[in-house]
């Protein structure tokens, strides 16, 4: 049963909703609304009485509490669980007189108490995070500050499959995951790529885009469900605006009601326009 974003229009757009029990990645550069979209997902599941857990890797609770101030989202609301984890330089427990990578919460406490704390790896992390089971819906803002756990590419993915597993499985959650996504090299011409390691990509079950673009000189979002396995997707691009009044949408290339907090329109790129989705097109496909 497809479990709903909170966003009538995306979950139009994906044909009902994420894939239950199954993880999706949001990526998209700085300011795209990678939070808000993945917050919401969580104040949807609030509003239905399921249990949440939002992990961050990039701001403190009072932090979220900052950027979410202009959304109605219930941060305090008692099935939701806020944590967080980095990686912080510090001695653990097995290591010698060096200092190495240690887990901690981005408030300052530490995962083993005292003055030592765990070592950053994936075990340690999986362990901390054991303790948060079993929770409906599970958000992890953001992969990117992982990426110290891994040596190389691999290790990396190898360690985010185990965590997907790890909710999709054990928790029995449906998961999101964000990842900045970084400009393309010359090499790889327009693709674009997660910063953390574009093979996060493929661990996860779908993966749902945002970016910015300059359109006649003023800033717009656009959205784009790049891939979701199983489901019978909307392939067009969306333009996308969040708004102050939390969590109603509107209909796809349809009216947009002045309670709208995520509008939708169609657009596609003009031929040979060098902007990505430029010019207004009301064509439809499904993948």
């Amino acid at each position: 049963m497809p479990v709903q974003t909170g966003t009538e229009t995306l979950d139009d757009i994906l044909d009902g909703g994420l894939p239950e029990n199954r993880t999706a990645l949001v990526t998209g550069g700085p300011g795209t609304g990678k939070s808000t979209l993945a917050m919401q997902f969580l104040q949807q599941g609030l509003d239905r009485g399921e249990e949440c857990l939002y992990i961050s890797t990039e701001q403190t609770f009072d932090e979220l509490v900052d950027t979410f101030e202009a959304y109605p989202f219930e941060l305090d609301h008692e099935n939701l669980t806020v944590t967080s984890l980095h990686a912080t330089p510090g001695q653990t427990v097995d290591g010698d007189e060096d200092r190495e990578l240690t887990l901690e919460t981005l408030e300052g406490g530490k995962m083993l108490g005292g003055d030592y704390s765990a070592p950053f790896e994936s075990k340690y992390i999986t362990r901390y995070l054991e303790r948060f089971a079993p929770a409906d819906r599970v958000v992890l803002d953001s992969v990117s500050g992982l990426s110290a756990i891994g040596e190389d590419r691999d290790v990396f993915r190898r360690t985010l499959l185990d965590f997907i597993r790890l909710l999709n499985d054990e928790f029995d959650a449906t998961a999101i995951f964000t990842a900045e996504e970084s400009q393309p090299s010359a090499s790889q011409a327009d693709v674009k790529t997660v910063a953390a390691s574009d093979a996060v990509q493929f661990n996860t079950h779908g993966v749902i885009r945002l970016w910015r673009e300059n359109v006649g000189g003023d800033y717009h979002r656009f959205l784009e469900v790049v891939k979701m396995r199983g489901v019978d997707h909307d392939t067009r691009v969306h333009e996308v605006s969040f708004t102050d009044a939390g969590c109603a949408s509107r209909p796809a290339c349809g009216p947009t009601p002045a309670s709208s907090s995520l509008r939708t329109t169609c657009r596609r790129a003009s031929p040979g326009s060098t902007s990505s989705w430029a010019a207004v097109s009301s064509a439809a496909g499904r993948s």
